[in-house]
């Protein structure tokens, strides 16, 4: 959820009507605003968290086969500050690519793609909006026919698609388009 004051919350559901709060308070920290992405991967749940002070923090928690958390373990917070970007302010979506647990940022001096192999350590896939800077916040990752794909937020000239190049290391990608597609208005 979002909440400016007092921090995100995480709820769950095992019925889709019934719902129950998992943890209050941004993880113990108000400047935790809101939770961006959310992805079961490996054993854990992963949390993408909003934090304009700091920067965006990742936060999980070891989950069960059927995804109930873990009765013996606390939350564990594996980014802090941003990728040591504190302009990164929110860890937006995830997805899984070639074996790596990929997220997205929103940082006003161009989105930054990152992904771990295990959820602990982070390497940088692409920064400064993949040389397109005013391509602010990953919005959207995707996997479709064995590609990654990329939906971008750009209010300047518009949004753009991109997709994975190298077959499936991950690593570079080029435009399917640019400028909100020619009708960026």
């Amino acid at each position: 959820t979002g909440n400016h004051k007092e921090g995100l919350e995480v709820w769950c559901t095992a019925d889709g009507k019934t719902w129950q709060v998992l943890m209050r308070g941004g993880f113990n920290d108000d400047a935790n605003t809101s939770g961006r992405g959310l992805i079961a991967w490996k054993g854990y749940l992963y949390v993408g968290v909003e934090n304009r002070r700091r920067g965006a923090e990742i936060w999980r928690h070891g989950i069960t086969a059927n995804g109930s958390l873990l009765t013996n373990e606390t939350w564990q917070n594996v980014v802090y500050g941003g990728f040591q970007h504190r302009w990164n302010w929110w860890c937006s979506d995830f997805a899984v690519y070639a074996d790596h647990l990929y997220v997205g940022t929103l940082n006003f001096g161009g989105m930054q793609l990152w992904r771990s192999a295990e959820g602990n350590d982070w390497q940088n896939v692409f920064m400064k909006g993949n040389n397109a800077t005013l391509n602010s916040a990953i919005l959207k990752l995707y996997v479709y026919k064995d590609q990654l794909y990329i939906g971008t937020m750009n209010g300047v000239k518009g949004a753009s698609l991109w997709y994975n190049i190298d077959g499936d290391i991950g690593l570079q990608f080029d435009a399917v388009f640019v400028k909100g597609n020619n009708n960026s208005g």
